[in-house]
């Protein structure tokens, strides 16, 4: 399977997933991927980033379990601690 930055986020994530956050590197993350370190970084440039992508994935799948019609309540929905 081809390299890219959803597979690489998508690896990441399950690999914190099995051993917590600080159990990945990216030389764990592109094991996982069957591809060498140097590679990551045609899709990414640091770990922060990567860890910022895994943050935006996470979010992206936070829903309400009512959908606002209006977006600035959905925003103030999403922004409620739960």
């Amino acid at each position: 399977m081809p390299l890219d930055r959803e597979r690489i986020v998508t690896g990441t994530i399950a690999l914190a997933d099995e051993g917590r956050l600080e159990a990945v590197s990216l030389r764990k993350v592109a094991a996982r991927l069957d591809a060498g370190p140097m590679r990551l970084y045609g899709y990414i440039s640091t770990k922060e980033e990567l860890f910022d992508l895994m943050g935006d994935e996470v979010h992206a799948e936070i829903l309400p379990e009512e959908q606002p019609g209006d977006w600035r309540e959905a925003l103030r929905v999403l922004a409620q601690p739960h």
